[in-house]
């Protein structure tokens, strides 16, 4: 009988650190750090040769975005084009799809690029969560949309 209460005690112990192993990810979210985007409907942060992650960050003038970052994995030189969308606490997609919201971006081979808020050097990926919500706290999730690859012919 002792044994058996041993072992259930061990047992419990077992699962509860299991439990706790398992939903850490939830308590050590760090919003510095990179998060795959979504490229497509399968939810692939990689197509094309091209990976794609971003972060939710805040410039020095107080200003929150989305710092977008992508990886030329390819051996040549491609064109990127997309939208971005965010979705809002309340599961809405907001997006601007008309032609002048489209992005374009030239990467050479092998090669990773990223916003930055204090440069204006890829600008295409900061993106600033003020133009697309009325209230921040809104904020739920980045993605990017209509996501294409095109080599680039020399």
């Amino acid at each position: 009988m002792l044994k058996l209460k041993f072992m259930e005690k061990k047992l419990h112990s077992l699962f509860f650190l299991f439990f706790l192993s398992s939903c850490y990810p939830a308590f050590a979210q760090n919003s510095n750090a990179w998060e795959p985007v979504k490229l497509d409907v399968a939810g692939h942060s990689s197509v094309n040769g091209i990976d794609a992650s971003f972060q939710k960050s805040l410039c020095s003038d107080g200003e929150e975005v989305i710092i977008v970052k992508f990886t030329n994995n390819n051996k040549y030189p491609v064109t990127i084009k997309w939208y971005d969308a965010i979705l809002t606490q309340g599961n809405t997609w907001i997006k601007k799809d008309n032609s002048t919201a489209k992005k374009f971006l030239n990467i050479d081979p092998n090669k990773e690029i990223k916003g930055n808020c204090s440069s204006d050097e890829y600008i295409e990926c900061v993106i600033k969560l003020k133009d697309y919500l009325d209230k921040l706290s809104d904020y739920r999730l980045y993605a990017i949309y209509r996501f294409e690859v095109l080599e680039v012919k020399k």
